[in-house]
C-alpha cells in the first residue's frame, strides 16, 4: 500500500515536471504560433510573406503580401501542395519539407534556412525562411508557419545598419572614430602591398577645449566641429574618407592623389575651414587657431597607429606652442 502510494506521488511530481515544460514552451512559441491569423493593424513598409501548410504540405492560408508580391491569387494556391506552387517540386525540396516537420515536431522551435520561392511568372524570389510549428490544444505540431524575408531587403537593411552603426554621432555624414580607424588601418594594408600612396589629414580646432572652459557652451563647440567637418566634405569628401577621433580632431585619408597637389588640398582644405568658423560670428574666438597636420604612408611597414600617433604628437604641440596652420613631417614639405 505505501509502495503504491509513494509511485502515485512520483508519478505525480513527475507529471507537474512535464507540465511546468509545457507550459514553458507555450510561453516561448506565443509570438511564432498562429503567426498568419494575427491582424496587421500596423501596416509595415518592408514585405513579410506568410504562408502555411498543414502536415501534407497543402496550403492552408497565405498573407496579402505573398500574393501580392508573387502575383498569386489566394483561391489558386488554398488547398494545393506547397511544392510546385510556392517552392520547386524536386525531391530535395520536398524530403526537406519532411525533415522541417520532423524537427518540429520534436524540438518545437523556429527554424530557419535560405529558400527560393516562385512566382507566377516563374521569377524566383531568393529569401531568409523561418518555419515555426502549428500547435494544436495538445501542442502537437499540426503543420507549419512560414515567414519569409526578401535576402535583397534583409541585404539592404543590414547594410543601412550598418552605415548607421558606422556615422559619427555628432557629425552623422562623417565616420566615427572606430570606423576611421578601421577603413586607414585597411587602406594601409593595402597600400602597403602594392606600393600605393595614402595621404592622411587632420584637422584640430587646438583651443576648443579651451573655448568650453572660458565660458563658451558645448553647443559653440558642437557648431564649430559641424563647420570643420563640412569644409572637409565640401573640399574633398568625393575623394576622400573623413571621420572624427579624439572627440575634437577630424581625419581625411585619401588615396587617390598627386604629391605635387598635396599643399594645394590643404590649403584649400585651410581656407575653407576658417571661412566656415568666421560665418558663424563666434565672439572671442580667433578663426585661425586651426590646427591641420599630413603625413604620407612611409615605407611597408607603416600602419594606422603610427600615423594617428604622428598626428596626435605634431596637433598636441602646436596647441601647447600656439603654432596654427599648416604643418607635416614629410621631407618634401
Amino acid at each position: 500500500m505505501i509502495y503504491g502510494l509513494l509511485l502515485l506521488i512520483f508519478i505525480l511530481i513527475l507529471y507537474i515536471i512535464m507540465l511546468h515544460y509545457k507550459l514553458h514552451e507555450i510561453k516561448e512559441l506565443v509570438q511564432e504560433c498562429n503567426i498568419l491569423s494575427s491582424k496587421e493593424d500596423n501596416k509595415k513598409q518592408r514585405k513579410d510573406l506568410k504562408f502555411s501548410v498543414d502536415k501534407d504540405f497543402n496550403i492552408i492560408n497565405i498573407n496579402d503580401d505573398m500574393i501580392s508580391y508573387g502575383n498569386y491569387k489566394r483561391e489558386d494556391l488554398l488547398g494545393k501542395s506547397i511544392l510546385g506552387n510556392i517552392i520547386e517540386d524536386i525531391p530535395a525540396n520536398k524530403e526537406n519539407l519532411k525533415d522541417i516537420l520532423k524537427y518540429l515536431k520534436k524540438n518545437k522551435r523556429t527554424l530557419s534556412s535560405e529558400q527560393m520561392l516562385y512566382k507566377t511568372d516563374g521569377s524566383k524570389i531568393p529569401v531568409i525562411l523561418r518555419a515555426s510549428p502549428i500547435l494544436n490544444e495538445l501542442l502537437q505540431c499540426k503543420g507549419i508557419s512560414f515567414l519569409a524575408y526578401p535576402l535583397k531587403q534583409k541585404l539592404t537593411l543590414e547594410k543601412q545598419l550598418k552605415t548607421v552603426k558606422e556615422k559619427d554621432a555628432l557629425i552623422s555624414n562623417i565616420l566615427n572614430q572606430k570606423s576611421l580607424y578601421k577603413y586607414l588601418s585597411d587602406q594601409i594594408k593595402v597600400c602597403n602591398r602594392y606600393n600605393r600612396p595614402l595621404l592622411f589629414i587632420s584637422i584640430e580646432l587646438s583651443d576648443i577645449l579651451n573655448f568650453v572652459d572660458s565660458g563658451f557652451s558645448f553647443n559653440t563647440g558642437d557648431k564649430l566641429l559641424r563647420s570643420v567637418a563640412d569644409a572637409c566634405i565640401e573640399c574633398v569628401g568625393n575623394i576622400a574618407k573623413i571621420g572624427r577621433y579624439d572627440n575634437t580632431k577630424i581625419g581625411i585619408i585619401i588615396t587617390k592623389y598627386k604629391k605635387e597637389k598635396i599643399s594645394e588640398i590643404t590649403q584649400v582644405i585651410w581656407d575653407s575651414i576658417i571661412n566656415k568658423i568666421r560665418k558663424l560670428n563666434v565672439d572671442k574666438v580667433n578663426a585661425e587657431m586651426v590646427s591641420i597636420f599630413y603625413m604620407q604612408r612611409r615605407g611597408i611597414n607603416e600602419s594606422a597607429e603610427n600615423m594617428l600617433s604622428s598626428s596626435r604628437m605634431y596637433l598636441k604641440n602646436s596647441t601647447i606652442s600656439h603654432n596654427y596652420g599648416i604643418g607635416s613631417l614629410d621631407k618634401f614639405n
